[in-house]
């Protein structure tokens, strides 16, 4: 009882200080200031549902406000007064700091709940990195106590208290600008108040860091309490404490050991974004000697791209994981490593940068480079964390286990495979096969069933070699299938045109997928720039004009494209038996364009004009029909050969419509300057399930964000609206807030400290 009317006395003392309201102002003030303007919140939407950069800012801002706190408090003035041991007093200043402490970053809470106007914030990481803040604040005053305790003289206390608090928050960034071995790296990162506050940071419960900050504020409170003793005259050591001292510094040393190997990592977050799933973890436990990760990533890439600070969080997280892997984080142009990377093939990604008026281009790089035995792989490019652990996966597959992957390739259609699919080609690549062109798809009825296939168009195959195809997935072949039953004038007029004598798409009805006789239209569409050619009049002047054509569906993030697709004149995929499925849907806002055999568009079944087609479907069109429609299918079950006498009770074969899906041209005119890499990403990841690897095809969607940026706002006058009132309550409302709770406070003390008065006055006047 005697020792909670203590923490009361002291946190009374925080209470009654206008100093202590004025610097929770300016505290959460700097915090959201860090994350809204600093995080380019608002003009790039990078923070999107991730208030990860909030959070990690609240250390190095906490180095000014911890120290603060301590300088104020009066218990070593009562210590020599109050009937309390040194321990018990010291104890009480900790209590009400960390208590006034948790208050006065109370309206902090205001900024996760702003991010919720423009999308859905996370509440696992929130709690965590809350709970988090707390142990490391509990560290950080119980260090900040010993340390007023050490220096006598208030100003040197406060001075010398920020400059050390500031040193160990930031002692785990050496490593990354000096050349330190992996045990000084290691070391320094562990002293780091900082990054032990990562994890929680992030969204996930580490119970090492929780350990680590609650046997720091027991360290810091007996060094209080022994220099506190020291000063006084006393023995600390004395035989009376000796035993049960040396008992708390060996449970202390053996605490601190044992929490590094026996702990537990709990990812709260909604996305599971940093919990490394259990294929990684089979995979790194395989090795047999030292993985070395070191990522190389310059600094100036942090304003313009935040996501790169995640980038690294993953790869600490995999080897704290693991002790098989260590982990380095370098900038490289600090360390003289770009020839280096050069020879590893790692090219610089050029950003732009205003500096004095002049417009230049800086080379940055974020490159891992993963080394184990005599072997090296290499990601040159690590914006984010969507698929690094594919990535990762992939390259340690291969280091480790010299997996190989083939796949064949032909193209039946109109675009030449050399020419007009390398984007394709390369990134199939990337994603660990070897692509084998096929010139003449009869050699297919021969060829091994062990690589899958995949298929651009299928227009312009004989009869024989459609047989050949089919030969090759009735034997037990996968293959990931690309057509339609129309062609457009790509590098002409864009008229669409029937393909009559396609012999394969009888083949896919036969098994279940069959195609309508129409092109899907959607208001999910593809906003692109086209070319506006005079029609006459007055100084009539061609231009780029930025449309919406609706030919060119923008799929909706689904179940099976997590991240979305595009399609290029597709036709709807109708379902005609058990064997198919359908994967793919579009809007119910979507329509169907029906061909028009009476010239109405020339030579063109459709009107393709992206200037003068409908942007919605037609109330009562002659050509047109509102409906959603599927645009791909997963042939599973049972399948007979049309062209063949053979059978497949099991067969592995997804059919996409439109066999310009993964086409250069297309993919570029729909990308823009940005480009747009999901149709690229699906085929990859397809074709590894394809192949037979459901968990490594599974990790390419695992991180995927649960949304991207700015997502809740529909037009610039509602995100002006949004920003207006996100300004008005962080810098408005919560110092207005705050500085009523404080004038509410003392007018209540006020009001009590009167009628105590006239209490004490009457009774004084009954004694008279």
């Amino acid at each position: 009882m005697k020792n909670s009317c203590l923490i009361e006395k002291d946190f009374f003392s925080y209470a009654i200080n206008p100093f202590f309201y004025i610097a929770s102002i300016v505290f959460c003030a700097f915090c959201a200031a860090g994350f809204f303007f600093a995080g380019r919140f608002f003009i790039e939407g990078g923070g999107g549902a991730s208030l990860s950069q909030f959070f990690l800012l609240m250390p190095y801002i906490a180095s000014l406000f911890i120290p603060s706190l301590c300088l104020e408090s009066k218990s070593r003035a009562l210590s020599a007064t109050l009937p309390f041991s040194t321990r018990v007093l010291f104890l009480s200043r900790i209590v009400s700091a960390l208590a006034f402490f948790a208050l006065a970053i109370l309206p902090t809470a205001l900024v996760p709940l702003c991010v919720n106007f423009f999308c859905d914030v996370d509440c696992g990481a929130i709690f965590t990195a809350y709970l988090g803040m707390i142990f490391f604040a509990a560290a950080s005053i119980s260090l900040c106590v010993f340390l007023s305790e050490l220096v006598q003289n208030r100003a040197a206390y406060f001075f010398f208290s920020v400059l050390f608090l500031s040193a160990i928050n930031l002692a785990h960034l050496l490593p990354t600008v000096a050349q330190l071995s992996d045990f000084s790296s290691a070391l320094v990162r562990f002293f780091s108040f900082a990054w032990h506050f990562d994890s929680a940071g992030k969204g996930v419960l580490d119970t090492r860091d929780f350990f680590f900050y609650v046997l720091s504020a027991i360290l810091f409170l007996e060094l209080a309490v022994f220099t506190a003793e020291t000063r006084k005259g006393k023995n600390y050591f004395s035989k009376k404490n000796a035993l049960s001292t040396i008992t708390f510094l060996l449970i202390l040393i053996f605490a601190a050991l044992d929490s590094s190997r026996v702990y537990r990592r709990f990812d709260l977050s909604r996305s599971k974004q940093f919990s490394i799933s259990p294929y990684t973890k089979s995979l790194v436990s395989s090795a047999q000697e030292k993985i070395r990760i070191t990522y190389y990533r310059s600094q100036e890439l942090l304003s313009l791209y935040p996501e790169v600070r995640e980038v690294g969080f993953f790869l600490q997280s995999l080897a704290l994981e693991n002790k098989n892997v260590s982990y380095t984080e370098l900038d490289p142009s600090r360390r003289g490593e770009v020839k280096n990377l050069g020879d590893l093939g790692v090219q610089p990604y050029q950003i732009q940068s205003v500096k004095n008026s002049r417009v230049e281009f800086i080379d940055t790089y974020s490159a891992i480079v993963l080394e184990y035995l005599e072997g090296i792989a290499v990601i040159p490019l690590a914006f984010s964390t969507n698929s690094l652990e594919f990535d990762l996966a992939l390259r340690l597959d291969f280091l480790l286990n010299k997996t190989s992957r083939k796949a064949y390739v032909l193209s039946g259609g109109d675009f030449d495979l050399e020419r007009n699919f390398t984007a394709a080609m390369q990134w199939l690549s990337l994603e660990g096969f070897e692509t084998i062109p096929v010139f003449d798809a009869r050699i297919l009825a021969e060829a091994e069933i062990s690589s899958p296939l995949v298929i651009f168009g299928t227009k312009n195959f004989s009869q024989e070699d459609s047989a050949a195809i089919e030969n090759f997935i009735l034997r037990g072949g996968a293959a990931l299938i690309m057509t339609s039953p129309y062609s457009a004038n790509v590098e002409g007029d864009w008229g669409i045109s029937e393909n009559p004598r396609d012999t394969f798409i009888p083949v896919l009805e036969k098994w279940g997928a069959a195609f309508d006789l129409a092109l899907v239209a959607d208001v999910s569409n593809v906003r692109a720039s086209f070319y506006s050619a005079p029609s006459g009049g007055q100084n009539p002047q061609s231009e780029y004009k930025y449309v919406n054509y609706p030919l060119w569906v923008n799929l909706l993030p689904q179940a099976n494209a997590h991240a979305g697709l595009e399609f290029f004149w597709a036709s709807p995929i109708r379902i005609v038996s058990d064997s198919a499925e359908p994967i793919f849907f579009t809007s119910e806002s979507s329509w169907v364009f029906l061909p028009d055999t009476r010239g109405t568009f020339g030579d063109s079944l459709f009107e393709t004009n992206p200037f003068t087609i409908p942007k919605a479907a037609p109330e009562n069109g002659d050509f047109s029909q509102k409906r959603v429609s599927a645009l791909g299918a997963k042939i599973t079950g049972k399948i007979l050969g049309l062209y063949n006498s053979l059978e497949n009770a099991s067969p592995r074969v997804t059919l996409i419509s439109g066999q310009y899906f993964a086409s250069d041209i297309l993919l570029a005119m729909a990308g823009g300057e940005a480009g747009d890499y999901r149709n690229l990403d699906f085929l990859g990841t397809e074709l590894l399930r394809l192949n037979g690897e459901n968990d490594l095809a599974g990790l390419k969607n695992s991180f995927a964000e649960q949304n991207s940026g700015i997502y809740k706002i529909a037009d610039a006058e509602e995100m002006a609206r949004a920003i207006r009132k996100t300004l008005a309550i962080n810098f408005l409302l919560m110092p207005a807030a705050v500085l009523f709770a404080m004038g509410a406070f003392f007018f209540a003390r006020k009001r009590r400290r009167g009628r105590i008065a006239l209490y004490l006055k009457k009774q004084d006047g009954g004694r008279a």
